[in-house]
């Protein structure tokens, strides 16, 4: 709020003026945002970029201030701290979710299908699936993991095996079951994980990069190197089951 009040004031505002200005306007978008539903709030929120609203709020007490009313005013900057720390708490209990934990009573598939309608919620890259084209994924994945032995897997196979889990993360099925679909989603990354440490990492990694490069959604200069630690994982059956 002092950096929008300063803005006004290096436009010419006197200083006085400017504060009033932007104390009416603190006190109508307050009064607008949180007159707004909590389902609302979290609609406009995820149209504005907010990654899993559902998951803020459980701890604001009746008449209180739900947190993406804040989240949502315009009058602080997006990059203040206090709007970081309910983005940063959203990602850490859809983490916690991601694990397996149930939170609030909400399982991980039970988020995905209330968040399904959200604007927005929908990744870049990802497409509409019918039932059978993800089990069509599943299989495809399936063949690509079953292509890529331990110890043995070339760069080429262990690509062949990320685009494939990658395919079937970016699915998005209306006609199936959230909980199904999120379970063929995270045992086939669960067998990706040891996946990466099967072949030669490095030859993999820079057909990627290059890949990626050539389309200039990436550049290689800023490619961070990691390793990501190996640990089994079961396949997947035509339910998503493990």
């Amino acid at each position: 709020m002092l950096e929008a009040q300063s803005a006004l004031v290096d436009e010419g505002w006197p200083p006085q003026l400017a504060a009033e200005a932007l104390k009416g306007l603190k006190a109508e978008t307050a009064n607008y945002l949180g007159n707004l539903s909590i389902e609302e709030l979290q609609e406009l929120a995820a149209a504005q970029g907010f990654e899993h609203p559902s998951l803020v709020g459980w701890n604001t007490p009746p008449g209180g201030q739900h947190p993406l009313v804040h989240w949502l005013d315009p009058v602080y900057p997006a990059e203040s701290p206090s709007k970081l720390a309910i983005q940063a708490k959203a990602a850490e209990r859809y983490a916690q979710l991601a694990a397996g934990q149930t939170l609030n009573g909400l399982s991980l598939a039970d988020v995905a299908a209330q968040e399904a309608g959200f604007p927005g919620h929908n990744q870049p890259g990802s497409w509409q699936a019918t039932p059978a084209e993800v089990v069509g994924a599943m299989t495809s994945f399936n063949q690509a993991l079953a292509e890529a032995p331990p110890l043995k897997a070339n760069g080429e196979q262990l690509v062949a095996l990320i685009a494939a889990e990658n395919h079937l993360s970016a699915s998005v099925c209306p006609g199936m079951a959230a909980e199904q679909l999120e379970a063929a989603k995270a045992a086939a990354k669960a067998n990706v994980d040891p996946s990466a440490n099967w072949a030669p990492r490095q030859e993999a990694a820079s057909k990627l990069v290059a890949e990626a490069s050539a389309q200039g959604t990436v550049d290689p200069a800023k490619v961070p190197q990691r390793k990501r630690p190996a640990r089994p994982g079961p396949s997947l059956d035509g339910c998503g089951r493990a």
